[in-house]
């Protein structure tokens, strides 16, 4: 159980990574086709973070405190290196500020926090 855990855990943190970049790359950009597509990919990877979120801790229960900053951590640190990369390729209007609040407001929809 415990490896197909740590497999869950890690598949929860690209998914919640996943669903910040684009969630912020939403807010960065004007045109609608984009943003079309960026929803899809929140929608789609909040989807299966949630249903991962469910096979490791009953849904009801929140993570302990150390399990929540070690998630928080590994999120923070894989959306700002996806960020940075994006920046490097000429996406404008990146707003580094808001990965924090963008990453609670998802942690709190998955019932991490």
């Amino acid at each position: 159980m415990t490896q197909n855990r740590n497999r869950q855990i890690k598949k929860l943190i690209g998914n919640l990574a996943n669903v910040v970049v684009h969630a912020i790359l939403l807010q960065a950009t004007d045109d609608e086709d984009i943003k079309g597509w960026y929803k899809h990919e929140i929608n789609n990877s909040l989807d299966i973070a949630k249903r991962c979120r469910a096979t490791i801790n009953p849904i009801d229960r929140i993570f302990s405190c150390n399990g929540q900053d070690i998630i928080r951590t590994s999120v923070t640190r894989e959306v700002v290196a996806v960020l940075k990369l994006r920046e490097q390729k000429n996406y404008k209007n990146i707003n580094f500020q808001k990965i924090g609040p963008t990453i609670e407001k998802y942690f709190k929809e998955t019932n991490i926090v």
